[in-house]
């Protein structure tokens, strides 16, 4: 076994306790969310803390994290830092751990800060006039990301989080691994903001508007690249079920 340890160095007076995660995980804390991964909450030393077990990695993977790929957990670490260095907020980075047996990925964790920053969902069910300002603050925020090459590949309700006090908004990006740094692109910028989100016309236009004056660009324009991303995007979804659905019942037929 080929455990890589690799720990923030504000945070080494945790290094205890962070060894101790592969063998004791399941009887830390509390779950917070399960399923394709496991993350719980736990507090030692007065620091609540979230230790995310990367669980569904295929086969494939396993070996191309171990010996050619960098891990999610590793990603994780090093894209948040990244975001807190160009001044976006994420969960601070503590640790990551890789557990490697035979050239094999056996075991992936990442452990951060917790943060009580709500899921941007939260926002998006808010009556219309209550969400605007919101939803415009998090337009200009999302421009601030693109402007500085920084694009989620998972750019989801639940992955943005945000915080508000009265008038200002706070938002900060979690399930950093599949985070992507490149030049400044329109279609990058439209694309981003919609494959994984579920919003109405209505808060497309608020956030389409808001985009474009941070941008400078036309209101118009944004809106039609936006919702010409969404019907692209609708093809392409509706495509790949019908290629399962017959290849699914090809192998019915085997």
């Amino acid at each position: 076994m080929n455990p890589i340890i690799h720990i923030n160095p504000k945070y080494l007076y945790l290094k205890d306790f962070i060894l101790n995660i592969p063998a004791q995980f399941y009887e830390m804390g509390i779950p917070i969310h399960t399923g394709r991964n496991e993350l719980r909450l736990v507090e030692t030393e007065n620091v609540k803390i979230v230790i995310k077990h990367f669980k569904k990695i295929t086969e494939i993977n396993r070996i191309v994290y171990a010996n050619f790929r960098k891990s999610k957990g590793r990603r994780s670490y090093e894209h948040s830092m990244q975001l807190i260095e160009k001044g976006f907020a994420s969960p601070e980075p503590i640790a990551y751990i890789n557990i490697i047996k035979g050239g094999i990925l056996t075991d992936d964790y990442y452990i951060c800060l917790y943060c009580d920053f709500r899921p941007f969902k939260e926002l998006l069910s808010k009556p219309l006039a209550e969400a605007q300002k919101g939803l415009e603050e998090y337009a200009k925020y999302t421009y601030r990301l693109h402007k500085c090459g920084i694009f989620h590949k998972d750019y989801s309700t639940s992955n943005i989080l945000f915080n508000d006090n009265g008038n200002n908004y706070e938002f900060s990006l979690i399930d950093d691994n599949r985070l992507l740094f490149r030049s400044y692109s329109k279609t990058r910028s439209m694309v981003t903001m919609v494959k994984r989100q579920d919003i109405s016309v209505e808060q497309m236009g608020i956030i389409a508007g808001s985009y474009a004056r941070a941008a400078g660009e036309n209101e118009y324009s944004i809106l039609n690249n936006m919702t010409r991303q969404v019907l692209i995007i609708s093809k392409v979804f509706s495509v790949r079920r019908r290629i399962k659905k017959s290849l699914k019942a090809i192998k019915v037929k085997m």
